[in-house]
């Protein structure tokens, strides 16, 4: 069974209306910096989240500030000016604790850097055998290795996309979507995958060759 861990991290503001009470429990959590602005929207969304791990340089939250609300939490602190981000470390400390199965709640939007930065975390640990998930509650963004996925219309979203990663991708077959693909292949420089529709109760993507971006997108 996957051990499951919750990284709150910096960037755009998640949408917390997005998220429930089930997403959130009996998982480890770890808050990493401008993370604990991400668990302040979710407290006024009416979910309260107490983090196992505090961590990071706090340039960017106070750390009085969170230490003060989340007492019990361990904090780990680091200096500002150092080789990896406040993510890239939350990432690290959670795999260094057993867990396979980590989600980046955040890590969109704002800075450009920062947000290619987790697209390549997610290539990364792809090949190191960890599921590795970014969700802001808007969009929803893991790495593939060719291979099946299998997506249920349960409302939540509405656009998925696969942008191939380093190659083109081959044998795509796509069904159950606004635009269904038959064993077609996928130009890298010039997807034609972007923004399909789930249609029916499942929609079943299909890669038989090549390393993509899978990204699902409520609007």
């Amino acid at each position: 069974m996957k051990m499951k861990c919750l990284i709150f991290t910096g960037g755009a503001p998640i949408c917390g209306n997005s998220f429930c009470k089930e997403d959130i429990e009996g998982r480890f959590v770890i808050a990493a910096d401008s993370g604990c602005a991400q668990l302040d929207i979710l407290e006024d969304s009416g979910i309260l989240v107490c983090p196992d791990i505090l961590l990071g340089d706090m340039d960017s939250y106070s750390k009085d500030k969170a230490v003060a609300k989340y007492p019990d939490a361990e904090f780990m602190s680091f200096p500002p000016e150092k080789d990896y981000t406040d993510t890239q470390l939350a990432i690290h400390v959670a795999v260094e604790k057993g867990f396979d199965d980590i989600t980046v709640i955040g890590g969109t939007g704002n800075r450009a850097d920062h947000y290619l930065a987790n697209l390549s975390l997610l290539r990364k640990y792809s090949y190191d055998g960890i599921t590795l998930t970014i969700d802001d509650g808007k969009n929803r963004i893991v790495y593939c290795n060719n291979g099946k996925i299998t997506v249920k219309n349960d409302g939540r979203y509405k656009y998925f996309s696969l942008l191939p990663d380093g190659t083109s991708l081959y044998g795509v077959t796509i069904k159950g979507a606004k635009y269904n693909l038959d064993n077609a292949d996928v130009d890298r420089d010039i997807p034609i995958t972007v923004s399909n529709e789930i249609k029916d109760q499942e929609c079943e993507i299909t890669v038989k060759e090549g390393n993509f971006f899978f990204i699902l997108c409520s609007d």
